[in-house]
């Protein structure tokens, strides 16, 4: 299999975009060999062209990328494919993005994108060397962007809170922001150089948004800045609520080069993908993927059965959201517990709104991390009688747009209230969908989108509750009872401990 590349320079992050036709399930196979090819490279794109001749980028994780948006723009109008503005349905992005360029004597284009969504602000409770502490957050586009403030750590030990503190807070946590690190300390990756230009060390698109959207909320930048670095520089521009991430991009010297995935060079994807080709091969009728998903499926529907049901106690909408914001980290028991008396003290969404944040701390604090728990939860019922007149939006747009409500906790309310087909990835659901082998991704929302594209709709909302009652009763963490377990049989993880 060959395929053929374009490496794309947007101020000094270098993109590697792939601009002929590739199956997406060769997506991740390609981008590890293209970074291994080009080392310097920060990321790979795949542009396709849709049945309606719409172009699409998507990335190998599936996550949205600023830097690869502009490098797509560009290249398309070099080849002429597109004229300015390009629209684009970039991956992890919602609906379509718009990249305006205008080009210069040097050959380059400025690309100009608009973001694709909001950004939210609000604190976390983590845990760093043996203390809890609460930092500045800033959300977008799904991703929670933490900010040390000045405090001094390692990359390496950086690295490992970012998955530690994505596992706890159950939601992708891709991006630590070093800003203003006291003298003495280790460098920064961000600090401001004058009101109007930050300096880093590391290029991200979605990323220099939030860390700039963060700073620029808390008075200390613009409203119009650049970040700088040694290859150029990337602008952001704020209109309105709405952010701009703008930058030069060129394509570099060497212009496309051909890549084969299959002959010798790439001999781990070459072997990979024989193996692949031969276990098709000795597959039997009935033992593929697909027949293998519906059978797990149905097993769980007999064991468990098909009535659907939620393990927190609600009579209404904003009870089952308020109950899964102080689910995060505690067990639905202990929640149940809480919101017995708690609704009973607090009756309706005015009490939450005009509630003494303190008073509701402790009323709350058995659940954990009772302070952001508490303050959002307050703000959150004061939007939903602002905006929605008391009531609990149904789109996910909306809901994630509310104080303290991911992906999860909106599914939970799709799914619970309003019956919407949706799929709810908590810890067990999670954890035991590697164990199937229905996704390889660590990140909660990439595991969400693999479940959608390979559980029949329909089974959705069942297959969060059933896995969940098999994390609890049998695939236990950390010592699942593999043995007792109905779906032994059907499971790679038993297999491999055999």
């Amino acid at each position: 299999m060959k395929t053929e590349y374009a490496l794309m320079n947007p101020t000094g992050n270098r993109t590697i975009l792939v601009t002929s036709p590739v199956d997406q399930k060769e997506y991740k196979k390609i981008a590890s060999e293209l970074m291994q090819t080009e080392p310097t490279a920060e990321q790979v794109g795949f542009l396709a062209v849709t049945e309606k001749g719409t172009f699409r980028l998507n990335m190998a994780g599936g996550e949205f990328c600023g830097n690869a948006t502009m490098s797509a723009a560009a290249w398309l109008c070099m080849k002429g494919r597109a004229q300015s503005p390009v629209s684009l349905k970039v991956s992890g992005a919602k609906g379509i993005i718009k990249a305006e360029l205008s080009t210069d004597s040097d050959g380059a284009y400025t690309a100009s994108v608009k973001m694709p969504s909001p950004v939210e602000f609000r604190d976390v409770k983590v845990e760093l060397g043996g203390s809890e502490m609460i930092l500045p957050a800033v959300i977008f586009d799904g991703i929670t962007h933490i900010l040390l403030n000045g405090i001094g750590i390692a990359k390496k030990q950086a690295e490992k809170c970012i998955r530690k503190w994505s596992e706890e807070l159950n939601e992708p946590c891709l991006g630590l922001m070093f800003y203003d690190a006291p003298k003495g300390k280790l460098k920064p990756l961000v600090y401001v150089k004058s009101p109007e230009t930050l300096v880093w060390e590391n290029s991200c698109g979605s990323g220099s948004v939030a860390e700039a959207a963060w700073l620029y909320h808390n008075g200390i930048v613009k409203a119009s800045y650049e970040f700088a670095e040694p290859g150029g520089k990337i602008t952001v521009r704020r209109k309105g609520k709405a952010f701009y991430l703008e930058g030069k991009v060129f394509l570099e010297k060497e212009g496309h080069k051909e890549i084969d995935l299959v002959k010798a060079g790439s001999s781990k994807i070459a072997n990979s993908s024989k193996k692949a080709d031969s276990s098709k091969k000795k597959e039997k009728p009935g033992t593929g993927p697909e027949e293998r998903i519906l059978k797990v499926l149905a097993r769980l529907d007999e064991e468990y059965g098909t009535d659907y049901r939620c393990y927190l106690n609600h009579e209404n909408a904003w009870q089952l959201l308020f109950a899964t914001i102080m689910s995060a980290q505690c067990t639905d028991e202990r929640v149940n517990i809480v919101t017995k008396d708690l609704y009973v003290k607090y009756p309706n969404l005015e009490d939450f709104a005009k509630a003494d944040l303190k008073e509701l701390e402790q009323d709350i604090h058995s659940t954990g991390f009772y302070h952001n728990k508490a303050k959002n939860i307050i703000a959150c019922a004061k939007v939903l009688l602002e905006k929605y007149n008391g009531e609990v939006p149904s789109d996910i747009e909306s809901l994630t747009a509310l104080p303290g409500v991911g992906r999860k906790t909106a599914n939970v309310i799709r799914g619970n209230i309003y019956h919407i087909d949706s799929i709810v990835v908590d810890t067990h659901v999670k954890r035991i969908s590697k164990k199937l082998g229905f996704t390889e991704e660590e990140d909660p929302e990439k595991v969400e989108f693999d479940l959608m594209k390979k559980l029949p709709r329909d089974h959705w909302i069942l297959y969060n509750i059933h896995i969940i009652t098999l994390g609890r009763t049998i695939c236990k963490a950390p010592v699942p009872k593999c043995e007792e377990c109905f779906l032994k049989d059907l499971c790679p993880s038993f297999g491999g401990r055999k």
